[in-house]
């Protein structure tokens, strides 16, 4: 898109972390938001940046690869049970204890996004306990 002065406009977006503007060629590409059940939905971008993400993105699945590797450890094969949820469709992925590295268990990546996502830690999966109490009573 161009501009009354005849220069392109560059589409923007602010860190979730810290909080600066910057072009959106910033920030990585959801990829699990693409196709949504069988519904193609148009691409959205993360909520926080490369730079932010480097942080605590990937450098958690770095520290988790740096991790099985110091312990000898490979993932199990496709088909192993989750520690968490019991099903054995999906891949694995090596759970670790973020303060002390300490390994927890094989998830499959819904048991573990969902643990991280409400704080990887047990504050924030009893606060979803009582959430679904109150509300099935």
């Amino acid at each position: 898109m161009m501009t009354l002065w005849g220069e392109e406009e560059v589409e923007t977006k602010t860190c979730s972390i810290c909080e600066e503007t910057k072009p959106v060629t910033e920030f990585h590409l959801c990829q699990s938001k693409r196709v949504i059940n069988g519904k193609r939905y148009e691409s959205t971008y993360r909520s926080e940046c490369k730079v932010c993400r480097g942080v605590g993105g990937k450098a958690h699945s770095s520290q988790a690869k740096k991790l099985m590797d110091d312990m000898g450890m490979i993932r199990p094969p496709i088909g192993t049970p989750c520690d968490c949820c019991g099903k054995s469709t999906d891949m694995l992925v090596f759970d670790h204890d973020h303060e002390t590295n300490a390994f927890r268990g094989w998830l499959c990546y819904q048991c573990n996004t969902s643990i991280g996502n409400l704080g990887d830690n047990l504050e924030g999966i009893m606060r979803a306990v009582k959430y679904l109490e109150d509300f099935f009573g």
